[in-house]
């Protein structure tokens, strides 16, 4: 990427990130962030934990902010050993816990990350897979490969084969339990029913472990398998403009992962397919208004703006940044 096109990103990122501190948050009195609530619950951790994470990103910008103040408001969940969906008194979720962890792992927070994969690891069933919630039996790919991305992320700073075995354990249950007939990956199994619907970033998380696995030298054949998930799923994407139509979050997701797979291949095609969305989304979804990214039919998750526009901020962190660093922030 040129100098001109990061500095674009740079801006565009910044111009975000204060729409979104415009519209959804509001410090304490101590200045420590904390989120408005949302039309459906109050302050969920899931929203938090991807703001955090572009806090994160934004970081390592000239002009960002600091994420010190973002891991602090995050106690304010603190339900044990993890954290609750909602201050304190909500559900404990798996999946939420290990997105905290990865923004805290690649935060340079490894004693926090640690301890949250410690407690992800208590939902994983005896044959494989993580549950998505505590009090619930169903197994979802998004837990499942969000703990397995965090384990191999931890295994790069120290080293350690049962992360390796718990992170393989997690890549074989998305293939051989959720891994549909046309290699790409379903949501979750209940009850033995297998839910087929195919998002984003489940994919991304598996082309993430598997890229991680090449890298380390566990998996041979880890970049190919990443490579031919991530063409399957832009083909699956193109159709019927899913991409467009799935929640930004959803596609941030997997869209930074492929920039983990470009720093392992250089394909080009990966960063195409980053800049290409992201100059729609500044072009069609900016409302001139708000800044938010709400417009020209892109999708949503449930009903707040605070979640796909921390997706978003990240991408267009992350792409303003140098490979190696978008590489190990993503």
């Amino acid at each position: 990427m040129t100098d001109d096109a990061a500095g674009r990103q740079q801006e565009r990122a910044l111009a975000a990130w204060a729409a979104l501190t415009s519209a959804s948050v509001r410090p304490t009195r101590r200045g420590v962030p904390r989120l408005k609530r949302s039309r459906l619950r109050s302050e969920p951790l899931w929203p938090y934990s991807q703001v955090l994470h572009a806090a994160v990103c934004l970081s390592h910008l000239p002009g960002g902010p600091a994420a010190d103040s973002w891991f602090t408001g995050l106690e304010r969940y603190r339900s044990g050993p993890a954290y609750a969906d909602t201050l304190r008194i909500g559900k404990r979720y798996y999946d939420d816990n290990a997105w905290v962890g990865l923004a805290a792992e690649v935060a340079g927070r490894p004693d926090l990350a640690t301890a949250e994969l410690a407690w992800v690891r208590t939902g994983e069933e005896p044959d494989g897979g993580v549950r998505w919630r505590e009090d619930l039996r169903s197994v979802h790919a998004c837990s499942t490969g969000s703990a397995g991305l965090l384990a191999l992320r931890l295994h790069t700073r120290h080293p350690d084969p049962d992360l390796v075995a718990f992170a393989q354990r997690s890549r074989r249950f998305l293939s051989d339990v959720l891994g549909r007939d046309d290699g790409l990956i379903a949501d979750n199994v209940n009850a033995g029913r297998v839910e087929t619907t195919v998002w984003a970033y489940n994919q991304g998380l598996a082309v993430g472990m598997d890229v991680l696995l090449h890298r380390h030298g566990i998996e041979r054949n880890g970049l190919a398998r990443a490579r031919a998930l991530a063409d399957s799923t832009l083909d699956h994407l193109a159709v019927d403009d899913r991409l467009w139509r799935h929640p930004p979050v959803f596609v941030a997701v997997f869209l930074r992962l492929l920039l983990l797979l470009h720093a392992a291949d250089q394909d080009a095609r990966w960063t195409a397919a980053v800049d290409d969305y992201l100059d729609r989304v500044w072009t069609h979804a900016r409302d001139p208004r708000s800044g938010l990214f709400t417009a020209g039919g892109i999708g949503r998750y449930d009903q707040g703006s605070a979640l796909d526009q921390g997706g978003l901020v990240q991408l267009f962190a992350l792409r303003a940044l140098p490979r190696d660093v978008a590489a190990r922030l993503a």
